[in-house]
Parts: C-alpha cells; structure tokens; sequence
C-alpha cells in the first residue's frame, strides 16, 4: 500500500494500490489492467551464488527488497535482500548472494521504494511504490569432471 506522491516510483508506470496483492506468479496487482512493473529487474539466480538487481528510481529514495527463497509464500526473516539501500534518479543495482539452501525454480522477489526507508515486506507507505516480480533460481552448477579434452563421436553405420 502505497501512495502515490512526492514523485517517487520505479520505472516508468506506476499505479496506485489500495492493499498489496501478492501472488504465486506476481501478477496480483496486474489484474486491474495495469502492468507496470517495469522499474525491477534480476540477473540469473543460481543457489550459493553472487547476483545483481537494478532498480530504475524516478528520484532520491530508500528500497528495501525480500526473495521468498525458501519458496513457501512468505517473506520471512533471512530473506531480505536489500535493506535501506540508497537510490538516486535513473538506474540502480544492488548484489546479494542466493543462499546454497534456497529452493530451485519459480518464487517471488518484492522491491519497495520510499522518500524514508523502513520498509518491511508488507504494510502502508506515504510515498512510493511496491513492485513484485516472479524470479526463477537455478540449482548449483558442479564444475565437469571432464579433464577438458573434447572426444569426437564417429558413426559407424553407414560408412
């Protein structure tokens, strides 16, 4: 629940939302006909691993951002990403590390913006916006046991 004032959101659309409206895809405030989550985005997300969110700020705020790594619906303690992080106008990263414990596949990432900070995962704000977004994590890639020589395959029909 945030209001819309002081000009502060993400990207370039933003609506106003009466209650947040979370989901399992993060399509919950699309339903009114408004997609406009279009001010976050995610780099690849792969257990035990470094990744990067941009957030693209209309002007100076403060973002707060969870992942639900576990995958069960809720934004719990040890899944904030990001906590009173400073934004300025235009475009934004910030890095956080994916557990090695987390689950692998599709789960929900909420980024926030406000003119104070303070945000947890839900409740109102006097400015600035929410956005959630569906992110997909990957399992740890393990490094090949190959020893890095490339075999050749070889038909033998029909030769």
């Amino acid at each position: 629940r945030h209001m819309i004032a002081n000009g502060l959101y993400m990207g370039a659309l933003v609506d106003a939302d009466l209650n947040g409206q979370p989901g399992p895809m993060a399509l919950g405030d699309d339903n009114d006909g408004t997609d406009d989550e279009d001010g976050v985005a995610f780099t690849t997300l792969q257990q035990g691993t470094p990744a990067v969110f941009s957030v693209i700020a209309s002007a100076p705020g403060y973002v707060n951002a969870f992942l639900d790594f576990n995958g069960d619906g809720v934004w719990a303690a040890g899944e904030q990403i990001v906590l009173n992080a400073v934004a300025n106008p235009g475009i934004n990263s910030y890095s956080f590390t994916v557990p090695s414990s987390s689950s692998t596949g599709h789960t929900v990432a909420r980024v926030r913006i406000n003119s104070i900070g303070g945000l947890g995962p839900t409740g109102p704000a006097s400015d600035g916006e929410v956005e959630d977004h569906m992110v997909i994590s990957s399992p740890t890639s393990h490094p090949s046991s190959s020893t890095g020589v490339m075999l050749q395959s070889h038909s033998l029909l029909g030769s």
